[in-house]
């Protein structure tokens, strides 16, 4: 009998029990999911951060064309301080520039079709350039320039660049009030 009972005290020290086995393995998942989960939370926000940048910078690359616009108007003596701006820009649909062509250039700013949304903007890998040119690859951001009118002399612009990318649909908004800084 005490042969017995010594048999199966060694065997209980012999190894671990399957419930120490099972809490092992749960301390060490829970160790290496966290660290795991942290760096793919990390690389979405970065991806993220870099999209809205670079949405950030198509917005006020199109600001910056709007207003040089404006004073290009006003330095060829134009009786309209928007003129060439308002046509396409004024409707519900908005426009697009294209920021990589002149300011006199008729191809410059188009409607954006009814319903469809503007299209996509390209990219230059060469060059490291946004535009429309049709030798270029689309990109994932669609840039939208709507202008009203708030009075004769002031008008307000909204750019929206937007973006779907596997983490969801992202927005860009900039909005500013030009001036006809000389009527």
């Amino acid at each position: 009998m005490n042969k017995k009972f010594k048999n199966k005290k060694e065997l209980r020290r012999r190894g671990f029990t399957l419930i120490e086995t099972i809490i092992a393995l749960t301390v060490i998942t829970f160790a290496i999911l966290g660290p795991v989960s942290l760096t793919i939370f990390s690389l979405k926000s970065a991806n993220v951060s870099k999209d809205q940048i670079i949405a950030s910078f198509l917005a006020k690359d199109a600001m910056e064309y709007i207003k040089n616009w404006r004073d290009d108007n006003y330095l060829q003596k134009k009786s309209n301080w928007l003129a060439g701006l308002g046509g396409g820009c004024l409707n519900a649909s908005g426009c697009y520039i294209d920021t990589t062509l002149p300011y006199d250039d008729n191809q410059a700013i188009k409607n954006c079709p009814g319903g469809g949304g503007c299209p996509n903007i390209k990219y230059n890998a060469l060059t490291i350039e946004y535009g429309y040119d049709s030798g270029w690859v689309d990109d994932i951001f669609v840039r939208t320039v709507k202008i009203s009118n708030t009075t004769p002399d002031e008008a307000e612009v909204s750019i929206i660049v937007s973006w779907d990318d596997k983490f969801g649909s992202h927005s860009f908004i900039l909005q500013d009030n030009l001036f006809n800084w000389h009527p």
